[in-house]
């Protein structure tokens, strides 16, 4: 496990279960080895197996719950969470974990209570301030959203996060050469990570250079097919080109994958009134100001009321 061969730790872990099939550590750590390679069904398998012999054996449960949360089954991770901390309430990646589930369904208001105490109780974790300052950006508080991303680069000046969060409020402000200036940073130390050449991809649709938006927005899609943040930029790609049949498709696969993600219902919309399809597209806009977006209110007041 420690040099990273984990199918060579599958297999002596393996092992060690044929002559203890009661083995609780074993099943915890082969479940460990799964994760690791992926497979998240059969690292869940091996941690019900551990907590079936000793139902108060807390790592199984924390370690499910990373596997719940890989699988977007955020609901049974916040169980297994909400049983981690009822035995480690002063430990702060328990906190920090929580505030990431809540985070993924949204609720906001959870999310930041979490990540607040992780900070409390540990100060100097740059992930907290990253994930904390993302949610303040989700919230449209740019002020104390780029204090925390600010305050993780002074902890850790690797934290590309950091930059890949502050280039998109840098481009929520329309100040592009900055929002530039990160995301490049944030490639230059993770060169292949989906969300970041995805972010870019998108601060060209803002500038309209269409070719150099494709080639970031493909090559993030070729790597995590499951991106409903790429989607959207993809369709927003195919509404410039007039492309409105093709950006109508990829932007309801962005719906099916994750209806929350920014200006998703705003563009959707647009594409819809350039199909002269009104009832979807206010249908879209009605959604859109759901999620307090301001720049569908005077589309939706103009063509819908």
């Amino acid at each position: 496990m420690r040099l990273k061969a984990y199918k060579e730790a599958l297999r002596y872990y393996s092992e060690a279960l044929e002559i203890d099939p009661e083995f609780v550590n074993a099943y915890n750590n082969r479940g460990i080895a799964f994760y690791e390679i992926g497979q998240y069904h059969k690292a869940i398998d091996d941690y019900n197996k551990a907590i079936l012999y000793d139902p108060t054996f807390i790592d199984a449960y924390y370690n499910r719950s990373n596997a719940f949360y890989q699988l977007k089954n955020y609901k049974r991770a916040l169980d297994d969470l909400e049983v981690v901390k009822s035995s480690y309430a002063d430990s702060a990646y328990v906190y920090f974990n929580l505030g990431l589930v809540y985070s993924k369904l949204n609720e906001y208001g959870p999310a930041l209570q979490n990540f607040n105490q992780a900070l409390a109780i540990d100060s100097l974790n740059s992930e907290s301030f990253v994930n904390r300052g993302t949610l303040f950006y989700y919230l449209k508080n740019y002020k104390r959203a780029e204090s925390d991303l600010l305050s993780a680069l002074q902890i850790n000046p690797q934290e590309a996060n950091a930059y890949n969060a502050l280039s998109l409020l840098h481009a929520s402000k329309k100040q592009f050469s900055e929002a530039m200036e990160h995301i490049n940073k944030a490639l230059q130390l993770s060169p292949d990570d989906a969300y970041f050449l995805n972010n870019r991809g998108y601060i060209h649709l803002l500038l309209g250079d269409l070719n150099k938006a494709r080639v970031d927005i493909d090559k993030s899609l070729s790597l995590d097919p499951q991106n409903a943040w790429a989607y959207r930029n993809k369709g927003i790609l195919y509404l410039e080109s007039g492309k409105i049949s093709d950006a109508i498709r990829v932007f309801e696969q962005a719906v099916m994958l994750d209806n929350s993600v920014e200006k998703l219902y705003y563009y959707l919309g647009r594409a819809y009134f350039e199909a002269d399809d009104m009832e979807n597209a206010c249908e879209a806009w009605a959604k859109s100001i759901e999620f307090q977006e301001d720049e569908s209110v005077s589309l939706n007041t103009r063509y819908c009321n």
